[in-house]
């Protein structure tokens, strides 16, 4: 069932408010929402800062999330948001993008994701890996999807799909991935 009068964006595919925050770091001249890099903070500063964040993004659906489903996210961002993995240098999330994606799982009934990452312009990513199907998908921060897929039914050869698309769009697209639709052919 969608909820959808206290969400924090009134759609799945309407754009997230990107205000940052108190003393923020989001580059308010960018709309893409890509954490700046101030010269006055220092590498840990600025990684620590776009953990912060993104954690107040989480905090942000909250209400809308399963406590192990948030824990999971939070572990997941403190895995790949350090210091011992990023270079000065580096992309740091988009926040729209983020926040793209945790609308999306809102409203996906799919199961929680299994790897998550970013690529080197910001944009967030999501994979499962499934013994017959892996799905990944790319959030831009407007509203759109890229995915990919691979599948196989027993006894069938390797399959493969793409597109793009909203987020409500692959909101479907998930459920019939993951829960066997590509395979048991419904």
């Amino acid at each position: 069932m969608m909820r959808s009068s206290a969400l924090p964006s009134q759609s799945i595919n309407e754009a997230p408010n990107s205000r940052p925050l108190v003393g923020g770091t989001v580059k308010t001249s960018d709309e893409r929402g890509l954490f700046s890099r101030s010269l006055s903070k220092s590498f840990e500063e600025r990684i620590d800062d776009a953990l912060v964040q993104l954690k107040a993004a989480v905090a942000q659906y909250a209400m809308h999330l399963p406590a192990e489903r948030r824990q999971a996210i939070s572990d997941q961002l403190e895995n790949i948001i350090n210091v011992d993995d990023w270079y000065d240098g580096d992309e740091f999330p988009d926040l729209n993008a983020f926040k793209d994606l945790l609308a999306w799982s809102i409203y996906a009934e799919v199961p929680g994701w299994d790897s998550l990452g970013v690529d080197d312009e910001g944009d967030v990513l999501i994979a499962w890996h499934r013994h017959d199907v892996t799905l990944t998908a790319n959030f831009d921060g407007h509203r759109l999807v890229r995915w990919t897929s691979r599948y196989q039914a027993e006894g069938d050869t390797v399959a493969h799909a793409s597109g793009d698309c909203s987020l409500r769009q692959f909101a479907r697209q998930a459920k019939f991935y993951l829960h066997g639709g590509a395979i048991n052919g419904d």
